[in-house]
């Protein structure tokens, strides 16, 4: 059963409790960081990335949003709010592919692999 469906249930358990933080974050700072559907979407992104590239994925999220953060730092927008809504599932295809073609040959991927 966990040979099939193990990394399944352990990627939806990580795309459930992923919805849960953002909407719990978002309705403790007003709406403030996240929009509307967006948590679904992270959910879905993680969801679809499976077990191992759930966590590359996250970490993926958060290095080109802070990169894109940075640039338009850099390029002088002081005070403008970056949505992430566009981001979450161009990074979840972009992880699913590299998964693919490179991460499955990484030994970190064969040591979090069930």
């Amino acid at each position: 059963l966990t040979r099939l469906f193990g990394h399944y249930l352990i990627a939806l358990s990580f795309s459930l409790l992923l919805i849960l933080a953002i909407l719990k974050l978002n309705k403790r700072f007003g709406g403030k960081f996240f929009e509307g559907g967006e948590a679904y979407l992270a959910g879905l992104g993680a969801f679809l990335s499976g077990y191992p590239g759930c966590l590359f994925y996250i970490t993926a999220v958060l290095a080109i949003y802070l990169l894109w953060h940075l640039f338009s730092t850099i390029r002088g927008a002081t005070g403008v709010r970056l949505s992430m809504f566009n981001l979450w599932l161009p990074v979840a295809v972009l992880v699913i592919a590299l998964s693919d073609f490179w991460l499955e040959n990484t030994g970190l991927w064969l040591m979090l692999k069930i």
